[in-house]
């Protein structure tokens, strides 16, 4: 049985990087990293279910066969000085990451995407004393199957 995760996350951070043009991380911004960019995607909340499990003799395969329901956030951020918001820079990336995801740019190794779907998509901005954050949440869901 091979778990999909590692492969949706390389997936997203090599599709994303190379339409959006930002760096794409799992979980946070490494530490290592200055200055942090202004703008920058983050992948997390990562699930998965299985959904289907084929035995041997019925996929003609030697190997029991899984697909998997798989979920992942991506996470838009725009950084801005404190008091100023502008949404529509998140707004913008975000219909670039649509575009990407939706359009069969991410594939899977290992894997059949054999339906994909947009979950959610929400505003997260928040504002501190420090800075103006404007953020996006863009829940993805999919259908994966083995080989």
């Amino acid at each position: 049985m091979t778990s999909p995760d590692k492969y949706i996350r390389a997936a997203y951070i090599t599709a994303l990087q190379s339409a959006t043009g930002l760096k794409v991380w799992h979980k946070k911004v490494p530490k290592n990293t200055s200055p942090v960019p202004a703008k920058y995607i983050i992948l997390d909340s990562q699930t998965k279910n299985e959904t289907v499990k084929s035995k041997p003799s019925e996929t003609g395969n030697s190997q029991t066969q899984f697909e998997w329901l798989c979920t992942i956030d991506v996470n838009i951020y725009s950084i801005n000085q404190s008091g100023i918001s502008n949404a529509a820079v998140v707004d913008d990336i975000e219909e670039i990451v649509l575009s990407v995801v939706r359009g069969g740019v991410v594939t899977v190794t290992g894997f059949k995407i054999k339906n994909t779907a947009i979950l959610e998509s929400m505003d997260l901005s928040v504002e501190t004393a420090a800075q103006s954050t404007d953020r996006k949440l863009v829940k993805f869901e999919h259908w994966l199957s083995e080989g």
